[in-house]
């Protein structure tokens, strides 16, 4: 009895840590992606494609991305919210993404939120990580801020917290 429980855990203890390493070395690296949030929340070439068709003509879309992205997300929800007074009309785009990483960091959602004739206009990066360990494995990123003359204000990526997740922030509103 004793070798046949050996047999089975000793199989075990010596299987799950190869699956985990598996899982892990499945993980879709979205740092190229995301690379252009370092220079001010710019869009990079695929993440502007992406964004205009989430929201053409203030509609849900399509999901317009490379292969190796578009494996990796779950499906995409859109909704129209406001503030109490309605004044404040946004969309916004919940992209989940399945075993994504940034800088090595596992990510769970892109979210995109963009106001109707308000200036609103923001992205969120939501972390599978706790906000410490985010903060200290994004310490070495350079996250540079662009300054708009016009607007008389600067965009920089920020990390931040919403309720017990970590998040990477671009705020890119007017």
């Amino acid at each position: 009895m004793m070798k046949r429980l050996f047999k089975y855990f000793g199989c075990t203890l010596l299987i799950a840590p190869a699956l985990a390493w598996a899982d892990n070395k499945a993980a879709v690296d979205w740092t190229p992606f995301f690379k252009s949030w370092e220079q001010g929340c710019d869009f990079g070439k695929d993440e502007a494609a992406l964004k205009q068709n989430l929201f053409k003509s203030n509609k849900f879309n399509r999901l317009v991305l490379p292969t190796k992205y578009a494996t990796a997300v779950g499906k995409p929800t859109v909704s129209r919210k406001q503030d109490k007074d309605g004044t404040n009309k946004v969309n916004i785009a919940y992209i989940p993404i399945k075993n994504g990483s940034y800088y090595g960091l596992p990510i769970s959602a892109i979210e995109y939120t963009v106001g109707a004739d308000n200036g609103i206009n923001y992205r969120i990066m939501t972390f599978e990580a706790p906000h410490a360990a985010v903060r200290t494995k994004l310490k070495s990123v350079k996250y540079k801020a662009e300054v708009s003359e016009e607007m008389g204000t600067s965009y920089q990526a920020s990390l931040d917290k919403q309720k017990t997740k970590a998040v990477l922030l671009c705020d890119a509103s007017a």
